[in-house]
């Protein structure tokens, strides 16, 4: 494969869910992303819109924020090239 030569973005992994929260920090899960061409990089994980992390890890299942202020996050995947 030529670097930059896949075009198709991986899909945001699925079950994202809050499995706990405090004022002091949350804790994030989803389930296992199934890269279906190789290329999964990792995800990136947003808080009301704005990027907060990203988790280099492409079989990550999780991520805890410990600056949590507003519950509202979204994860997407991200592709290596």
């Amino acid at each position: 494969m030529v670097p930059g030569s896949d075009l198709t973005l991986p899909v945001a992994p699925t079950g994202l869910t809050v499995d706990s929260a405090s004022p002091a920090a949350a804790s994030l899960s989803w389930n296992l992303h199934q890269d279906t061409d190789g290329d999964l990089a990792g995800f990136e994980v947003y808080r009301d819109g704005v990027l907060l992390a990203t988790v280099a890890d492409p079989s990550a299942t999780g991520y805890t924020d410990t600056n949590e202020t507003v519950p509202n996050w979204r994860n997407v995947a991200t592709c290596g090239n």
